[in-house]
């Protein structure tokens, strides 16, 4: 009998288009950790964070990035989302990031200052970037993304679908939504690009 291989396929299949001169293109590559933090654990883990990679944990609704203290103007460095009180999100889109698998990786390093989900497979990515970024965002976004800067994070709804917005550029966004509607989430956000003008 002969054995098939089997290959892990993109949630969005590599997606990549130019729309109303906007690209929107998946981010294949990224890890996404869902951190939750023991009771009266913060001071332990804001000092693990600060050690291992002089983040500390945010505030609801922000994001810090390393490469605000360590890699300038890279794009592919870590961000930690504030996503709730006691919860948040360590996301890379850096292949070179971590030295070995991401969630071990962040395993090791914090031990038992957290409890730690690998969330990577569970999500779909899309970066978008371009002048009609807002405006399509508008149609589909009930946020005023305007207010959004590089420390601004947040969960929202978009045509009925769960998606968490950064906006780490002026004219950036990276949406994270869960893979299991990620082909809606794409119709959703592409069809919107194309109504924009």
């Amino acid at each position: 009998m002969l054995s098939q291989p089997l290959y892990a396929t993109a949630p969005l299949a590599g997606y990549r288009q130019t729309i109303n001169g906007t690209l929107a293109q998946e981010i294949e590559h990224f890890s996404l950790i869902a951190i939750s933090i023991p009771d009266g654990g913060h001071e332990s883990l804001n000092a693990a964070l600060e050690s291992h990679w002089q983040l500390s944990l945010p505030e609801t609704g922000t994001c810090i990035r390393s490469s605000d203290r360590a890699f300038a103007q890279n794009s592919s460095s870590l961000v930690l989302f504030g996503m709730q009180t006691d919860q948040c999100l360590l996301v890379s889109t850096a292949a070179s990031a971590f030295e070995q698998d991401p969630f071990e990786h962040v395993q090791q390093l914090l031990g038992d200052a957290a409890y730690l989900t690998d969330q990577s497979d569970s999500y779909a990515a899309l970066d978008i970037q371009g002048p009609t970024v807002l405006k399509a965002m508008e149609r589909i976004c009930t946020l005023d993304l305007e207010t959004f800067t590089a420390s601004t994070v947040a969960r929202t709804a978009m045509e009925h679908l769960s998606v968490i917005v950064e906006r780490p550029e002026n004219d950036r966004l990276r949406l994270y939504s869960p893979r299991s509607s990620a082909s809606s989430f794409l119709h959703a956000v592409t069809t919107s690009l194309a109504l924009a003008y």
